[in-house]
């Protein structure tokens, strides 16, 4: 099988989806389709967006086509630039050689579109790195098997607890959980995207730069959004905490939100979906911040709205007398 994936990858492919893809730069929509294709010139591993060029905003002038060439499998790291099947380069949206007309008779009226020009959608999904491709899957499984992980004969990981990932045509990787890496992780100076599994942060080990990567954890704003639910007694909960146990948890959320904002501010990584150390301490002190007078605001109301209640059952008691 891997032999005849080999085969096919040396041609021009393509395939059509019933996703709507639209492209955007900055607030202007520039693409919006229900006829793309995914394709992939020879020698490419992921696809691009191809679509009708009425679909496409603006007028499509010719553009200088560069003569780049790279030996080898393209990976999604070579420039759209550097193409391998014949056609004509165009200008989209002002960008120069960010479409490509490409010379097949089954693609005629259709536009290849760089992919790291715009910001992309399907439906109203955000699509990052690339476009997702139909025939890839990706699988992650537990593993109790021992793994261990050394740089220059020393290790820096050991685990009986892994995840290994396995992925289409590429080799098994390995994620250890945070508590067994002994080694001391610095924030690599490194960010890549995969339309599977996220955005990844990438950690450095002494002089070995960016040999490793995470994937961010649940987002801060989903997790304080759990959090906040049993207080403000959002719905759809089905029982509405009384004011008594709404005033308790808030009571044991406070210190909890300090030790966060304690640990974001001693200077080590506590969130690989931090860019910077910069930024981690910003966040700390937004979170000290903004989430003190969140506190203090959410203990007003609780009160008050214990005081409102209280004074409404008085009055029911008066009533019933």
């Amino acid at each position: 099988m891997q032999d005849l994936i080999s085969e096919v990858r040396g041609l021009l492919r393509h395939e059509p989806i019933e996703r709507r893809v639209r492209a955007k730069l900055g607030a202007d929509t520039i693409v919006d389709s229900t006829r793309a294709l995914l394709l992939w010139e020879p020698r490419r591993v992921c696809p691009s967006y191809a679509v009708p060029a009425e679909d496409i905003e603006g007028e499509l002038p010719p553009a200088a086509t560069s003569n780049g060439h790279v030996d080898g499998v393209l990976h999604p790291g070579i420039p759209f630039e550097v193409h391998t099947a014949g056609g004509e380069s165009v200008t989209v949206a002002g960008r120069t050689g960010a479409g490509f007309r490409l010379a097949d008779e089954d693609l005629a009226g259709y536009v290849e579109l760089d992919f790291q020009a715009f910001d992309w959608y399907e439906e109203d999904e955000p699509v990052i790195g690339h476009p997702r491709d139909p025939f890839h899957r990706v699988d992650v499984l537990r593993s109790s098997r021992p793994i261990r992980i050394e740089v220059d004969g020393e290790v820096i990981a050991e685990t009986t607890d892994g995840r290994l990932l396995f992925e289409t045509q590429l080799p098994t990787r390995f994620y250890l959980p945070r508590e067994d890496v002994v080694a001391d992780l610095e924030l690599g100076d490194k960010q890549t995207a995969c339309p599977y599994k996220g955005r990844a942060t990438h950690w450095s080990v002494g002089e070995h730069r960016n040999i490793a990567w995470s994937y961010a954890p649940i987002p801060l704003l989903v997790a304080g959004l759990l959090l906040w639910a049993p207080l403000v007694g959002a719905d759809p909960l089905p029982h509405r905490p009384g004011p008594a146990a709404r005033l308790a948890w808030l009571l044991a959320v406070m210190p909890a939100m300090g030790l966060v904002g304690a640990r974001l501010l001693t200077g080590g990584v506590a969130y690989s979906s931090y860019p910077s150390l910069a930024d981690q301490r910003t966040a700390a002190g937004v979170m000290w911040g903004a989430g003190s007078l969140l506190m203090a605001a959410a203990t007003v109301a609780i009160v008050f709205t214990a005081v409102l209640r209280e004074e409404a059952r008085q009055r029911r008691r008066e009533a019933a007398r």
